[in-house]
């Protein structure tokens, strides 16, 4: 049996597929500062970068994750907002409707699609200034998938994962199934291990015992209760 090299959504980006992603977010980074006109645009770059975010929902992708951290990973909540909102700035650009264009293109930089094309241009987040300020993760394997490594970091989750799946003696790689944005990844790990602790396989390893959903619950519910706001 061939074991494959990245878990998966963690699949490096193709160069293929990278050259079409820049594409559809030079597109519309070109169409949201009017550098090009209507009859410019490519509606088949909308449909890719609508594709793009949808499979950050999905996660059906073997490089899902990789799109998603290159977009410095947007919440749901967002995606869920800008997709439809390409899907009607495409129509309208289909229909040659000028008005309609403006309309939907006022809509997405409200809906704050615009910091995501710049991180993606910018081939992904560049720095976390504060130092503190990270991503609580949960990861597991394809043959564990109720064994579940839960942490934070404050680098990117693709580097840390990268790095947990090089370490000796990893056989099946970790995929990122959730992740979280945290203004204190620190305090954020602390108290989610406490509230976890009855899962806890070794105090001294970050590995838990439980159905996926069941963690990621609880985490959604701490984060809720904690920043005041839903999660990401």
């Amino acid at each position: 049996m061939k074991i494959p090299k990245w878990g998966f959504g963690m699949a490096p980006i193709s160069p293929r597929m990278q050259g079409r992603y820049d594409f559809a977010v030079q597109s519309m980074q070109a169409l949201l500062n009017d550098e090009s006109t209507l009859t410019e645009v490519d509606p088949e770059s909308l449909s890719e970068l609508k594709g793009m975010f949808n499979r950050c929902v999905r996660q059906d992708q073997w490089d899902w994750f990789s799109v998603y951290t290159q977009f410095g990973g947007p919440p749901r909540r967002e995606i869920d907002q800008i997709v439809p909102l390409i899907v009607e700035l495409r129509r309208a650009v289909i229909e040659g409707d000028g008005d309609a264009v403006c309309v939907a293109k006022k809509r997405l930089a409200a809906g704050n699609i615009i910091p995501y094309l710049n991180t993606f241009a910018a081939g992904g987040p560049q720095s976390n200034p504060d130092g503190t300020s990270g991503w609580l993760y949960v990861l597991s394997t394809k043959h564990q998938p109720t064994i579940l490594k839960i942490g934070m970091t404050t680098r990117s989750v693709f580097e840390r994962v990268k790095e947990i799946n090089a370490a000796t003696g990893v056989l099946h790689p970790y995929s990122a199934r959730a992740v979280f944005r945290v203004p204190n990844a620190a305090i954020a790990e602390r108290d989610i291990f406490r509230i976890l602790s009855d899962f806890r396989i070794r105090p001294d390893r970050e590995f838990f015992q439980l159905e996926f959903r069941a963690a990621v619950a609880s985490i959604e519910k701490y984060l809720a209760d904690a920043l005041g706001e839903p999660p990401n």
